[in-house]
């Protein structure tokens, strides 16, 4: 059993009723959906350390999940309450294998950044000296290869950690929160979480907008207390489908 990347307290809130402690998994490529044991999905060997583990569940987890049962029943947050929440929210960002590959991604285009800036600086830092010039371009050169090869340790070890940083946790306190209900009838019932705390009844064409965007961003998974169609319907779609823009006036 490895570490897992989704809290399995958020998941049972997805168990199936007929089956507690179980959940239905889409796997996206995959064409049927899967009834598996919720301590044996989204986890994987490996993924933290040992130490990451135990600091997410005694810092994180352990504190958080009775304030989102304060949350589910409608309930005010007090301020300590609310950063507890978002410490909670952008941990569930970090934590994923998703974030660790989006990071992977910017590699390249962050590295072209910084040699094009270096390699602009070099005419001063020779100080006109063209075999000075010539040496320092070929150290880019090799650092460059070398980076590209293997990452330092110390970016490895960044993508790696999925604690927040506290400007981030202050990103998520000053946006609007939008906590959504819905009918019993619509399945993957959305919290979306984020100065004010608005309650709010979310209409069907709501729910689907917001499954559709699930589904988009879903590197492999999506979970449910039921067995259907469309999420795998969704997932079939792939990546990079139109998105609706959602309207948050509506009343």
């Amino acid at each position: 059993m490895g570490q897992h990347y989704v809290q399995q307290a958020f998941l049972r809130q997805w168990e199936t009723p007929s089956t507690p402690g179980w959940i239905w998994t889409y796997i996206r490529g995959v064409d049927e959906p899967r009834l598996l044991p919720i301590g044996e999905v989204a986890q994987a060997p490996g993924f933290y350390d040992d130490d990451v583990e135990r600091e997410l569940a005694r810092l994180v987890e352990g504190p958080t999940t009775p304030i989102l049962d304060v949350l589910r029943r409608g309930e005010e947050l007090d301020a300590a309450g609310r950063r507890l929440v978002a410490v909670y929210v952008v941990t569930c960002i970090k934590r994923v294998p998703r974030h660790r590959e989006r990071g992977l991604e910017m590699l390249p285009k962050q590295l072209d950044e910084i040699v094009a800036r270096t390699r602009a600086d070099l005419p001063l830092m020779s100080g006109g000296d063209p075999v000075k010039l010539e040496n320092l371009r070929t150290a880019i050169d090799v650092a460059r290869a070398k980076f590209e090869a293997e990452p330092p340790p110390e970016i490895s070890d960044y993508l790696r950690d999925p604690r927040p940083t506290r400007e981030q946790v202050e990103v998520i306190l000053r946006m609007s929160w939008r906590l959504l209900n819905t009918d019993p009838s619509e399945p993957f019932q959305p919290l979306r979480l984020g100065g004010t705390v608005e309650p709010r009844h979310a209409e069907r064409a709501l729910v689907h907008e917001i499954n559709r965007r699930m589904a988009n961003d879903a590197t492999k998974l999506l979970f449910a207390s039921m067995k259907a169609k469309f999420p795998l319907t969704l997932l079939s779609k792939g990546h990079g489908q139109y998105l609706s823009r959602i309207n948050w006036t509506y009343k």
